[in-house]
């Protein structure tokens, strides 16, 4: 069994290559092994083009993938799925009936009927729009305060719940604060 996120890597953000999607989906093939998919950001992706989910290509149904709304919803409604090989449905469905008795209900048919009418759609591309616009003004502030002090590996900065207004202000109090600790970019040697 493999679990990968070939969609997006934490904390760096990559993504495997159509060349490995494909050599894994072949061992699992070849191995009769399952590969669990986890693609719990799959639904916003920014500067890119979207990418097809390992499923999706999985000929010989290897793939187990795994989706969750908490993220264009609530963390707190702590709501996901599986797509499921046809051969795991009972198997699946089955163990989820022995050990959860109590699944949200209520908020499984409020959520079907977000999906039937197109609300979550909507709601999913006006966040995809949001998220790009605060993404634009992360990297335009970090261009204007932080050229200069750029590395293969740094701090994990998250701006979804931020204005641009507050994007640029936090992105200028760091840099303020790197200086300090480090100095300008520019007058350092080697």
């Amino acid at each position: 069994m493999a679990y990968v996120t070939p969609s997006h890597q934490f904390p760096m953000g990559a993504v495997l290559p159509i060349a490995r999607r494909l050599e894994l989906l072949r061992w699992a093939s070849r191995h009769r092994a399952w590969i669990i998919e986890d693609d719990y950001g799959g639904e916003f992706r920014y500067g890119q083009r979207p990418i097809d989910a390992l499923q999706s290509m999985d000929a010989d149904a290897r793939v187990i993938y795994v989706g969750t709304f908490s993220k264009a919803l609530s963390p707190q409604l702590r709501l996901g799925y599986l797509v499921l090989p046809h051969e795991l449905v009972h198997l699946f469905r089955e163990a989820k009936r022995m050990t959860d008795r109590h699944s949200a209900r209520w908020e499984q048919n409020v959520l079907a009927s977000l999906i039937e009418s197109g609300t979550y759609e909507r709601h999913v591309r006006r966040l995809r729009r949001e998220n790009e616009r605060r993404r634009r003004a992360l990297l335009e502030a970090v261009g204007q305060h932080l050229a200069g002090y750029e590395r293969p590996a740094g701090p994990i900065l998250g701006y979804a719940g931020l204005t641009t207004q507050e994007i640029h202000e936090g992105i200028r109090i760091l840099a303020v604060v790197i200086r300090d600790l480090i100095g300008d970019p520019g007058a350092r040697v080697g």
